[in-house]
């Protein structure tokens, strides 16, 4: 992206880059922006579109992912693996408030599904330096997140860190503690970002699938160039979801990209509705418009050893989580393609406590 100002510089074959401001067709802002005062972006003569930004100002161009859908359902895989104390670890704006508003709605649907009290304390949202976003959450997690997890007398047997970056960070500091994963506790994340293969065990996570959050990006752009209103769907061509038909004739949902998916799993699946030998099912992916100036791209379920489990089933239905939730706002309704999960067996060992 131009920068805007002036500058003029020649090139050893002698160009001369113009001397007048450039002006960029579009501007885009990708995570959070931290705009204090959102009337600076009216100044821009050009169309502004933020990408997962949680604290994006109101009425602007948004790439959205389905959060409090994801939140609830990677809450759901923590309580059906019998986990029922959880810590959450975000992130802190600012102005003091929590970051990932929607996820933390959604951590709240999953527990009240299940009958579970929401306690505030067992919520923290941690002040991050973004210009050194690991030293400075490593540190920050040491001086709060650790005395809260090791001093409490019922002591969180799970722990649900809505960034990847801050699970990433999690996981070294537990590490350092002495604290293992999952044997002493589980953790769970959100993003399913590449940062997450850096981890000492494959972590269980909400994927927002790069790829196709890229692709509803371009066609958002299209959009605001041409001075149209978000409508319709935007089918992700390179982005499939194989369902896996259980033995109850349950229909789940994991992406192409999952560990626990296999060449022969899925191989002779390439069309939509064709079934494999496996019983899996392949169906494509599609973002929405939920608005007029917003696109919500569909997640995925990523299971991984970072999650013991204790009691209770091996398959958890979390298809109930496709219901439309009653208090939420148009851009936190579920994705509407069913989900299903199916727990790996995780060897015994006593939580420390």
């Amino acid at each position: 992206m131009w920068s805007g100002f002036p500058m003029e510089r020649t090139s050893p074959r002698g160009f001369t880059a113009p001397k007048s401001p450039i002006i960029p067709a579009i501007f885009i802002f990708y995570g959070p922006c931290e705009i204090a005062d959102s009337s600076q972006l009216e100044a821009l003569k050009a169309p502004i579109l933020f990408i997962l930004s949680d604290d994006a100002p109101a009425g602007y161009p948004q790439i959205v992912s389905d959060d409090r859908h994801g939140a609830r359902a990677i809450t759901e895989s923590l309580i059906g693996a019998g986990h029922e104390s959880i810590m959450v670890l975000t992130e802190r704006k600012p102005d003091g408030s929590a970051y990932y508003h929607d996820r933390i709605e959604g951590f709240k649907d999953a527990l009240a599904a299940h009958g579970l009290g929401f306690d505030t304390s067992a919520l923290m949202a941690l002040p991050i330096d973004y210009g050194d976003y690991i030293d400075s959450a490593m540190t920050t997690i040491r001086a709060h997140a650790i005395p809260a997890l090791t001093s409490s007398r019922h002591r969180p047997s799970a722990i649900l860190a809505l960034s990847d970056y801050l699970a990433f960070a999690l996981a070294k500091v537990l590490a350092d503690e002495g604290i293992r994963v999952p044997s002493d506790v589980s953790l769970a994340s959100f993003g399913g970002w590449s940062i997450t293969a850096l981890m000492p065990v494959s972590i269980q996570s909400w994927v927002q699938p790069a790829p196709d959050i890229i692709q509803t990006a371009a066609q958002a752009t299209s959009y605001l160039l041409g001075g149209r209103a978000f409508a319709g769907t935007i089918p992700l061509t390179d982005s499939w979801r194989y369902a896996v038909v259980d033995e109850a004739g349950g229909v789940g949902a994991r992406g192409a990209g999952d560990a626990a998916d296999s060449a022969d799993e899925t191989e002779g699946t390439g069309r939509t509705g064709e079934t494999s030998e496996t019983g899996q099912v392949s169906r494509p992916a599609e973002a929405r418009a939920i608005s007029s100036t917003c696109f919500m791209v569909p997640g995925y379920l990523r299971l991984g050893q970072s999650v013991r489990r204790f009691n209770g089933p091996t398959r958890i239905d979390l298809r109930r989580t496709n219901q439309p939730m009653a208090a939420a706002p148009s851009t936190s309704l579920a994705s509407s393609a069913p989900l299903t999960a199916t727990l790996l067996p995780y060897p015994a060992s006593p939580l420390t406590r």
